[in-house]
């Protein structure tokens, strides 16, 4: 599967050698020069410079033709942004979305052009009902 990260933080690095080492190609996308030379480093991944809150950006680092996009840079916005492209401008498949602050849950939604949101205490509360059989699924505090 040809997959597109956007945010080469410690999450997408990780995310980004988990899908390589698994025979993906796996392309991220970052602004910080910095974390650019340690996705590198560290990712397998192919590594693009840019903001991929920019359609230009987005187009440089191969968008067109994936299979997937996966937003997972520390800022709910910029997810969203990119999420909202990619779906829309460039109708890629499959558009996953990290939710930074489960606050902002709610904002996570398909007519934004986001089929998949990710937050990690929705992730752990699914597993928790997953895995000690609880059946009735656990609710979310207001808000989050």
């Amino acid at each position: 599967m040809n997959i597109l990260i956007a945010g080469a933080g410690n999450v997408g690095r990780y995310l980004a050698g988990i899908l390589v080492e698994a025979d993906h190609t796996v392309t991220l996308i970052e602004r910080d020069p910095a974390q650019v030379e340690r996705a590198r480093q560290e990712s397998g991944a192919r590594v693009v410079g840019g903001d991929a809150s920019e359609p230009s950006a987005l187009e440089k680092a191969g968008i067109r033709g994936v299979d997937v996009v996966v937003a997972v840079t520390g800022d709910d916005e910029d997810n969203i942004v990119v999420c909202n492209l990619s779906k829309f401008e460039f109708e890629v498949p499959h558009v996953v979305g990290r939710v930074k602050n489960a606050l902002n849950t709610w904002l996570y939604e398909p007519d934004i052009g986001i089929d998949f949101a990710v937050s990690v205490p929705g992730t752990i509360a699914r597993l928790i009902e997953e895995e000690v059989g609880i059946t009735e699924p656990l609710e979310p505090p207001p808000g989050g």
